[in-house]
């Protein structure tokens, strides 16, 4: 290297000091702009995946609906969760697993659920390598919720408002941004909201910053300058 840079500096006229002093400005500079270019590039990353998971198994739905009908008929499928509709308790995992297999695998090419799981929620590894789970819940005065989440990198264990994103599965038979409850007009209220709020410094979990993916429909599927990344 000492050799190289003797002749480099011999052949244009440049002392051994000057190269050393640029080479440090460039390592600097470089050491400023990797970590923002990193950072830009990932998101990059989730934005693609989830605008293209949304496509995805909304094109799904729509075939299972051709040959099931509408989504109301699939919540209220006795067959599969008549313990849950009784009990108006969330479904069980066997319950879960059963209605993804018989209203979702068979539309989602090379779909294949996977042992990995949290609490009733059944996971579904798709073919990018990402996985979404589902959960059916027949609870309260807001009738049946189906939650969909949305790994990116696939590990159901990181619920990172970067990784994890929630859907709904809706009577408008599509799955959409989770926004259960909100009025559609206050936007503060995506962020702000105590419990599914997407706010920097709130406990993103199961059950936390679920209105996230609202925030990036509603911005074109592009992470916002406020979105705590």
């Amino acid at each position: 290297v000492a050799k190289l840079s003797l002749s480099f500096c011999k052949r244009f006229g440049f002392t051994l000091a000057e190269v050393l002093i640029t080479l440090g400005i460039i390592g600097v500079v470089a050491a400023m702009t990797i970590p923002a270019l990193m950072s830009a590039y990932q998101k990059r990353v989730v934005e693609t995946k989830v605008r293209k998971f949304h496509s995805l198994i909304n094109q799904a739905v729509k075939l299972a609906v051709v040959d099931y009908g509408d989504v109301d008929g699939w919540v209220h499928d006795s067959s599969i969760f008549s313990t849950a509709i009784q009990t108006r308790m969330n479904a069980s995992y066997a319950e879960n697993k059963k209605f993804l297999e018989k209203y979702f695998i068979p539309y989602l090419k090379r779909a294949e659920i996977y042992s990995a799981k949290y609490e009733n929620y059944v996971a579904v590894k798709l073919l990018d390598g990402s996985v979404f789970s589902y959960n059916f819940q027949a609870v309260d005065s807001t009738g049946i919720v189906s939650i969909i989440k949305y790994y990116v990198n696939g590990k159901v264990e990181d619920t990172s408002s970067r990784n994890m994103l929630a859907f709904i599965l809706n009577s408008q038979n599509s799955v959409k941004p989770y926004d259960l409850l909100w009025d559609g007009k206050n936007t503060d209220v995506l962020y702000n909201e105590p419990v599914w709020g997407c706010a920097k410094g709130m406990r993103i979990g199961m059950k936390n910053g679920l209105y996230c993916t609202k925030i990036l429909q509603l911005n074109n599927w592009k992470i916002p300058k406020d979105y705590p990344w």
